[in-house]
This record gives structure tokens, sequence and C-alpha cells, in this order.
């Protein structure tokens, strides 16, 4: 007996022809050597005039300069774990990582893009022992193309810690530097985020032995500016050009609550931002935010799974400034979000297509773009996000609008007078009642590619006679595995009369036969199949048979099933035993 699962929903040519227009999106890439030293790593590519070509559209407030793919630059005797952290500011972007080798020895180095989307890879010397040359923590220097970075050192043994800061200039060459005194505990303690400001101050967290995060201010001699701790997670960002902000929330928080202070070092506080004491922000941030930025004392940036917010304190309204899937960008995990001091705006981010860096500027113009509306059900829009943003960035100068805010009786008006959605949920409206409204997908496949790809069962739930209008999202075949003694015909009441006979716990094996669970919501799946093909429900007379004879039946066997018990990886079923 088999049972297919499935979902009649619509009629999908925009996506068929995804595959059949004609273009591409290539990111591309420029590698340059931004060292003098001998030891550093450098590679070499450049960027195609195809990949030159690519342009993101200006639906939204901001568009990108570039998406472009990075990654950690990985060692061949790289072994697990390292120190790593991602950095942005004027310059570009970059990734830091220690890199622990298996001989015992490390090194640090960072790779990323510049502003002008031209790739490196350096390796950092700060010191000439070559012991030395590695360092903890790299950070951006707020509102230039410098960096900070710091490690831990003993240079003052039986005392406390030193913390040694070096200024780097935007090839990552040393400047100058600093140490002090610091008492950072022990020695697994380093830096989890270091940062410099307009002042030639070096801001940077660590965590103390009590678990909360210390934050303190150095100038640039070494003295101690400020000190503070939270029991939160902090962390360090550029705002109002060359300011540091201390951040104070939780990424994947929706609890909304964010807090973003400055220090006041000769008040010896912190000073609350004023966008971050604006009561209704914590009800805005409400949700799944992923990162959070201030531009300046009354403006903040934040991300969310749909995509890029402002809100502005003086006039309490938030604009979405880039909703990913209109550029190509499927339900993204944003990893760090900086506002630069020129108005653009970095993000890196991860989708499951790998980690990107996203460069965005203010669009000054809007030109027009081809729209394709999709009508899909609320519970349902996540379903499509993927295979949206897909279609969205191979084709930049088209975009696929989901809407799922039409009823039945305005998308049947619509479609009636010939207009509304190009592709529709049939979930929404009924299928096959309304072949009149339909399009036939004559040739589609073919063209596509995908004639004999696609499972003919599936298929055949969105045709009405012997005509292709559709075709489902979703299909699942579930197949009964019975023994070779079975009944040739199988239908539901002799499937509950065997698991009655049979003895023991293995009759109930299912899919991975050594797991155990509890098997009960498969013996109800059967109400998923609809009025004209349930178990437990008489159709025609309008009647239940919950709290019959027939519906305690079930409940035994599910009893039963719940005290299943694993079936020897299968060993039950070659033996006849198990259904």
């Amino acid at each position: 007996m088999r049972k297919f699962k499935s979902r009649v929903i619509m009629c999908r040519m925009g996506i068929i022809m995804a595959l059949v227009m004609c273009g591409c999106h290539v990111n591309g890439k420029k590698v340059e050597d931004s060292s003098n030293t001998n030891d550093n790593m450098s590679q070499v590519s450049f960027l195609d005039e195809e990949q030159l070509a690519w342009k993101d559209n200006t639906l939204d407030d901001l568009h990108a300069v570039f998406n472009l793919p990075l990654d950690f630059v990985k060692d061949e005797q790289q072994i697990e774990g390292g120190r790593m952290g991602r950095i942005i500011n004027d310059g570009g972007c970059v990734l830091f990582k220690l890199h622990l080798l298996q001989n015992g020895t490390q090194w640090s180095g960072v790779n990323g893009y510049t502003a002008n989307g031209e790739e490196f890879a350096v390796r950092i010397n700060v010191e000439s022992e070559p012991k030395a040359n590695q360092v903890h923590a790299v950070g951006p220097v707020a509102g230039t193309n410098a960096y900070v970075a710091c490690r831990n050192t003993y240079e003052k043994m039986g005392k406390s810690k030193v913390l040694k800061f070096y200024q780097l200039d935007e090839s990552f060459q040393t400047v100058k530097s600093m140490c002090t005194e610091i008492d950072m505990y022990e020695s697994s303690y380093y830096p989890e985020d270091v940062m410099g400001d307009g002042k030639g101050n070096y801001h940077v967290i660590y965590r103390g032995p009590d678990g909360n995060r210390k934050y303190v201010v150095f100038s640039s001699d070494g003295e101690t500016l400020f000190e503070g701790k939270s029991d939160r997670p902090l962390s360090l960002c550029a705002f109002g050009g060359d300011h540091v902000a201390l951040c104070e929330g939780m990424p994947n928080s929706n609890d909304g609550k964010w807090r973003f202070y400055e220090a006041d070092v000769e008040g010896g506080k912190l000073r609350e931002l004023a966008v971050s004491k604006d009561e209704k922000l914590g009800r805005k941030m409400s949700g799944f935010v992923t990162a959070a930025s201030p531009v300046d004392d009354y403006r903040l940036l934040w991300c969310t799974p749909e995509g890029l917010f402002l809100y502005d304190s003086r006039e309490e309204g938030t604009r979405n400034l880039y909703k990913w899937s209109n550029h190509g960008i499927s339900m993204p995990v944003v990893q760090k979000l900086a506002a630069l001091s020129d108005g653009r705006i970095g993000v890196f981010y991860g989708d499951s297509d790998g980690t990107y860096y996203l460069l965005l500027k203010t669009t000054e113009s809007k030109e027009e773009i081809k729209k394709i509306t999709f009508a899909v059900s609320a519970d349902k829009k996540y379903d499509y996000l993927t295979m949206v943003a897909y279609f969205n960035k191979l084709f930049p100068t088209y975009v696929v609008e989901i809407r799922d805010d039409l009823d039945e009786t305005s998308l049947l008006t619509q479609l009636g007078a010939g207009e509304g959605p190009v592709l529709i949920d049939t979930s929404l409206t009924g299928f096959e009642d309304l072949e009149r409204l339909w399009q036939p997908l004559d040739g589609f496949l073919e063209q596509a590619g995908l004639e004999g790809e696609l499972i003919p069962e599936a298929l055949g739930f969105g045709k009405i006679g012997d005509v292709q209008y559709g075709i489902v999202s979703g299909f699942r075949i579930q197949t009964l595995i019975t023994a070779a003694s079975g009944p040739a015909d199988w239908d539901y009441g002799g499937f509950l009369s065997a698991l009655e006979e049979a003895k023991g716990a293995a009759p109930f094996a299912y899919d991975y036969f050594e797991t155990t669970g509890d098997r009960r919501g498969e013996f109800f799946a059967v109400l998923e199949n609809g009025l004209d093909d349930a178990h437990y429900v008489d159709a025609d007379a309008g009647k239940t048979i919950f709290g019959t004879a027939e519906f305690d039946r079930v409940v035994r066997l599910s009893e039963r099933a719940r005290e299943c018990q694993p079936a020897e990886e299968g060993k039950a079923l070659r033996e006849g035993r198990a259904l």
C-alpha cells in the first residue's frame, strides 16, 4: 500500500521561466598581495567583464555596491579551534583568524575585501621575534581605514598580565604600539573585541573569571580611562563617524532588550544613546533580531530574516531599507553590521550557500523593474522564500513579490477580470473547479529540461483531465513494507488487524528501525488526507468515529506503539516479524 501526501498549490510558470530565460549572476573578486613580508600568503585573480556587469536592482532605499563570497583562509596544517573575528570599516571588510597548527605553533592572519572589492590575504607580523608573531584580536579604528590589534603577553613575570595594543595601517603594518598592565586573570581569558576611536583611545572587551564581561577604555599612553562590566553579551561598533558604542544585547533574541552606550571617560560612566532610551524601540525590535548597530545618537540599524531596518527616534518611524528577498538573499543570518562614516553600510551574512560581504549604499534613483506577483497563504509564505530569492538573484531586472494579504474573494474578483497575481497558491482559491482561470503549462517542462525528471504521480496532482496547470510544491511517498506472507491487497482495517495479531513491539518498527520513539502520530496522519479519503470521518453522513469502538481500537494500538523498542536494525523486518 502506498500513500501519497502532497499539497496541490499553484501553477509555477515564473519559476520555470527562471530556468528558461537567459542571464546569470556571478560573484566576482580580485585578490592582491597587500603586505611586504616574505611569509605572507597571497593569491591573484581578476574580475572579468561578465562578473563586473552584474548590478543589484534599485527596488529599495539601499542597493548593493557588491555582494561577494568570503570565508576564512585555511592553513593545510590547521587544527580545529583558534580565535576568529569579523571586522568592517571604511577600508573594507576583514576576517581575522588565529591559526593553531598541528605542530603547536600559531600565526595570525586576515583576509577580506578592500572598499573597491579587491580581495587580499595578509599574515600579521607585529614584532620581530617569531614567537611574538601573533595577536589575539583585531578590530577597526572607527571612521578610518586603519585597524587595531592586541595580544596578551607575560613581559612582567609574576605580575598582572600585560595587554599590548598595535595600531595598524590599511595594509596591516604596525604604525605604533602600546602596552598596559591589566588584570586579565587566567591565561585563557583573551580579548573578545577590540576597537579604536577618533581620539586615539583603545576599547577592549574580555570575560572575567565570574563569567561577566569587562569593558575597558585605554588612552594611547596606556592610561585606564574607563572600566565597566555586564552579565550580558557585549560588543563594540562605530557610530557617528569616529565614535565607539558599546552594544549590550543578545543576537537572535526576540525580547527587544538591546542597549547602546558611549563611555563618558571624564564622568566615569556610560551614557546611553538617545535612540537606545526610546521606549518604543524595544517593541519595534521585538522579533528575530540578528544584529544591530547605531548610526548616530538618534538612529539605529538592525537586521531580521526579513531585511535591514532603520529607526529614527526623532521621527519615531521605521523603514525597511533593504528587503533580502528582493535581492536574491534567502533568510540570512547577519553576523556583523556596521554603519560607515561615508553613509554606506557593511553587512556580513551567512545563508545556505556560504558567507558573504554585502556593501550597501543609498539608492539615488529607482529604476523601473518587472514584477511578478505570487499570491500565497500566510502560513506557507516561508515555503516560497528560498525559491523566490533564487529567482531574484539570477535576474536582477525582475523581482518576484510574495503577497500573503489576499483572500479568496479578492483573488477571484481580480482573476475574473483578467488581472491579479501571475502565480497563485491554489489553497487560497481551490483548483479543479476553476479550470477557466488557469494557464496550461504546455511545453514548459520540455523547455526547462525537466521532462522525465519529476515524479509522474506528483505531476498528476497538478492536472485537470489531461492538461497540466500546476505543479505541487511538496510531495512525499510513504510505503508500507510487509513480510512476504502478508496479504496481497492491504486496506486500513487489515493493517490494524495485523498489528493487533502481532506479538511484541517489533511490528511497530518505522523509518530507522533502530530508533525508539512515540509513533502514535503515524496512526493519525490519515486525518490529513481530507474528507474524501479519511478513515475517521464519514463524509457522506457528516459524522466522525471519535468516541466509538473503532476509534478506541486505534487508541489502544497507539499506546502499544508508544512502547516501541528498537527492532534490532531491521532484523525483525528481515525475519518477517515486523510490519
